[in-house]
């Protein structure tokens, strides 16, 4: 079993994942979000066979995203 993070903003009526190899040194890059306030999404979970398990824990939170689509 494993743990991982997903990172989730809701846009336009579409929910947009932030993959985390976009978050470097704890800044957020998506330029398609750029000058931007969303309600984003952590959502941390448990993995058996890589598939998601058990929610371990939930937050949410509005965000604002720069102009070149980067919040920090």
């Amino acid at each position: 079993m494993g743990e991982r993070t997903k990172y989730l903003c809701v846009a336009e009526e579409k929910i947009v994942e932030i993959p985390i190899s976009k978050i470097k040194n704890g800044v957020m890059e998506k330029p398609e979000l750029a000058n931007q306030t969303l309600l984003m999404m952590q959502l941390v979970d448990e993995t058996e066979n890589r598939k998601p398990y058990k929610i371990l824990h939930i937050s949410f939170e509005n965000v604002s995203f720069d102009e070149n689509g980067k919040y920090d």
